[in-house]
């Protein structure tokens, strides 16, 4: 400890007024060799910490990956439109905040273990983590492709209909010499069938396009990822960091699967007994509905008296009948939109709905009253 009075001296004429909470904490690692030259206990305590922040720290940013990676995947299968797609380049956007920092974190540790221990030891054991070792390219690799073509969708339909109709047009062969009618409806017949300049040229892209076109164009991660096959792709170290697990280890590791896995099976366990909950619940309103609208109509059929009564309480049991009869049609097509969507691709199958039968036990049209004038039902 015969540096300490040294730094505490240094420190104290570096600043002093000083917040409590703003003070340097000195570890060995700060400290020069021949500062930290009887301070072995204290030098072995942070080197346990140093690896543990590292393999912290690397383990998030494996997690950090994956997630992106997923994210990318269900965005491009699930998300349609501007506003979900800024939302999800916010998300992205975190995400990369977030794997930066940690791999900044995994740095500082990796500085601090190189100044307390031989560098050639430390390198073999945690190497440098670049910005290219963080890339997800090896998960995702179509990202670029998509926005790529996100980027060219500026064009109209009758803009490319009208590329299409110049570059596939064949000259006429009354125009041509005898001699050359065959070869060139020939050679038209060939052209026609592969894509040609004007067929594959695309307008200008809108200032919107361009800028999304940009933000990938000169990104190395997604061209290389576009110009590598499955086999050839260069997988990043810290998918492979770490040494080959011991007996106890490879035990633990086997139970934290076997936990993850656990837990994993119970959430779809769960999440499948919520869409059968669902899809009865989604049964039962239609039908609950359609039993109203029933109800409803035989009440209408039991109000046929001409009095004013009768028909405003006839009227308002019609209503009532259609606006049951609406809500069913929303429900309906709404839950059939959600089925579309779903998971699985495939509409509901629900049984065939009738609509409500005319009840049997109303009078038939010869037995009902006549409608009388309402002059005529009135007393002085």
């Amino acid at each position: 400890m015969s540096a300490m009075p040294d730094i505490m001296a240094e420190e104290r004429a570096r600043q002093a007024n000083v917040d409590a909470e703003k003070i340097k904490i000195y570890l060995p690692s700060d400290l020069t060799p021949a500062q930290r030259k009887d301070l072995d206990t204290a030098m072995k305590a942070e080197a346990a910490f140093r690896r543990s922040q590292m393999q912290a720290a690397l383990t998030t940013v494996r997690h950090r990956l994956h997630l992106k990676s997923h994210f990318i995947r269900f965005r491009h299968k699930n998300w349609r439109g501007q506003v979900k797609y800024t939302r999800s380049q916010r998300v992205l956007k975190e995400l990369d905040e977030s794997i930066s920092n940690y791999r900044i974190r995994y740095e500082i540790g990796r500085r601090a273990l190189v100044s307390l221990e031989d560098a050639a030891s430390v390198n073999k054991e945690f190497r440098e983590l670049t910005v290219d070792d963080i890339s997800s390219k090896w998960v995702t690799d179509y990202d670029g492709v998509a926005a790529r073509r996100l980027a060219k969708v500026g064009q109209s339909n009758k803009h490319a209909a009208r590329n299409w109709e110049v570059a596939t047009q064949p000259p006429s062969l009354s125009q041509q010499p005898a001699s050359q009618s065959t070869t060139a409806a020939s050679q038209s017949t060939t052209a026609a069938s592969q894509p040609t300049t004007a067929q594959t040229s695309l307008p200008p892209a809108s200032q919107q396009e361009q800028d999304l076109y940009d933000n990938f164009a000169g990104d190395e991660e997604w061209d290389g990822a576009e110009q590598r096959g499955g086999s050839r792709r260069i997988m990043s170290w810290i998918w492979t960091a770490g040494d080959i697990p011991t007996t106890d280890q490879d035990k633990y590791l086997r139970e934290a699967i076997r936990i993850e896995w656990s837990k994993a099976y119970a959430r779809r366990e769960r999440w499948s007994e919520e869409v059968i909950l669902l899809e009865e619940e989604e049964r039962r309103t239609l039908q609950s509905l359609r039993c109203m609208e029933s109800d409803w109509l035989a009440r209408a059929w039991t109000h046929q008296g001409a009095s004013v009564t009768q028909r405003g309480k006839r009227a308002y049991a019609k209503r009532q009948v259609d606006v049951f009869r609406r809500i069913h049609a929303n429900f309906d097509m709404r839950f059939s939109a959600e089925d579309e969507l779903g998971v699985s691709g495939k509409k509901r199958k629900t049984p065939p709905t009738e609509p409500p039968a005319r009840p049997t036990n109303v009078p038939t049209a010869s037995a009902r009253v006549p409608p009388t004038p309402l002059a005529a039902t009135t007393t002085d």
